[in-house]
């Protein structure tokens, strides 16, 4: 979501995806959906709302940002970026 309210567009993606918590442990899973401000994994992870995370997706920027929700297959993902980086990532989803 824009700082305006705005919803924007989610992109179903079925791609693997390189995870690190909080600087330390690493994951392998896969992405499932993403959108400029936030992206779901689904990835066997004991992680908790407010984590840290830096996923890697093949063909995409490194994605940093805060674990926004958990889900029993894996959480959901609200970015850190700057508003260029965002930039740069929607043209890279459309």
């Amino acid at each position: 979501r824009l700082g305006t309210g705005e919803v924007l567009a989610e992109f179903p993606l079925d791609l693997p995806a390189r995870i690190i918590v909080n600087g330390i442990d690493e994951f392998d899973g896969q992405l499932v959906n993403i959108s400029p401000g936030d992206l779901a994994v689904r990835v066997n992870a004991a992680v908790v709302k407010g984590d840290a995370a830096v996923v890697y997706i093949s063909g995409l920027d490194v994605i940093e940002g805060r674990i926004a929700r958990t889900f029993p297959d894996g959480f959901a993902l609200s970015f850190l970026l700057s508003r260029k980086r965002r930039t740069l990532l929607t043209e890279q989803l459309m």
